[in-house]
């Protein structure tokens, strides 16, 4: 396993914590960061969320910025999830399945609903499960150069 890639799972292991309500990621400040209560981004999403939801736009989670701020999702699936016949590389490649910004106020927890993109509209209906990375950045709205980002794993069931 090449050093990238030991990086991005600590980075993404250590972004992931488990709650019994909800997956709750706390934001990354700058690469390779511990999590910390100065970040700016919380992001929590329900367990009970399924593939049917996704497609039906229903599919949300809950992201709380310290400050006002602009954030940007998206939901990532292997390669291999979506075209079963790919190997080696090609099938570890991440495609984006659905994606979702909004504007947030400061300390305010806000429902962002995930829209599927043409590929997951197309590739979702087909799929039994998959594991879901979940990316979000967001941006300060009041400056530019404070920014946060969290990630978030699931495995999303059909029903």
């Amino acid at each position: 396993m090449s050093t990238r890639h030991r990086v991005r799972r600590r980075v993404i292991l250590g972004a992931v914590l488990l709650g019994s309500v909800g997956l709750v990621a706390m934001a990354m400040v700058g690469t390779g960061a511990a999590a910390r209560t100065s970040s700016l981004l919380v992001v929590n999403v329900s367990q009970k969320q399924t593939i049917k939801d996704m497609l039906n736009g229903k599919f949300v989670e809950v992201v709380t910025c310290r400050r006002a701020c602009s954030t940007t999702t998206v939901a990532l699936v292997p390669a291999r999830a979506v075209q079963p016949n790919l190997s080696g590389a090609a099938a570890e490649k991440l495609v984006v399945i659905a994606s979702a910004s909004a504007k947030l106020q400061a300390n305010r927890a806000t429902k962002v609903t995930l829209r599927p993109t043409k590929l997951g509209r197309t590739a979702l209906p087909r799929i039994g499960s998959v594991e879901v990375i979940g990316r979000v950045n967001g941006v300060s709205r009041t400056s530019k150069s404070d920014t946060g980002s969290a990630n978030w794993t699931y495995i999303m069931k059909r029903r």
